[in-house]
């Protein structure tokens, strides 16, 4: 899918409470940890950026959330030529698709906030 040359930031603070555990029993449930793209284009310039990290149940939950962000797209991204269309279209195939699964980032990002995991305890 939808995949970019620089390294994308995500903002995990809000897994720094989460312990493995919780996150195995999460995935174990069928969950996904994902991110949404979204383009938006204005003449001479054009931004494409992922969405928050989302935690969604099951495929239909991860379409319809990334809903928003393929609209966006939609109404904002085509308007920078001649890669406004292409990003456009690779955006709405990742949403559409449910999304871009960042659950081992997810992960890492769990295990580094546990003092155990990080001197090799675990």
């Amino acid at each position: 899918m939808f995949h970019t040359s620089e390294p994308v930031e995500l903002n995990l603070h809000a897994f720094s409470n989460w312990t493995e555990e919780r996150y195995n029993a999460f995935v174990s449930a069928g969950g996904r940890f994902v991110t949404y793209r979204y383009t938006v284009a204005v003449v001479i310039y054009r931004m494409d950026h992922p969405s928050g990290v989302h935690f969604v149940n099951g495929r239909t939950q991860a379409i319809l959330r990334g809903i928003p962000y393929s609209l966006l797209s939609v109404l904002a991204g085509w308007w920078f030529l001649p890669t406004g269309p292409i990003r456009t279209i690779q955006c709405l195939l990742t949403n559409l698709s449910g999304g871009h699964d960042v659950g081992a980032d997810v992960l890492e990002h769990i295990r580094q906030q546990d003092p155990l995991y990080q001197y090799g305890m675990r």
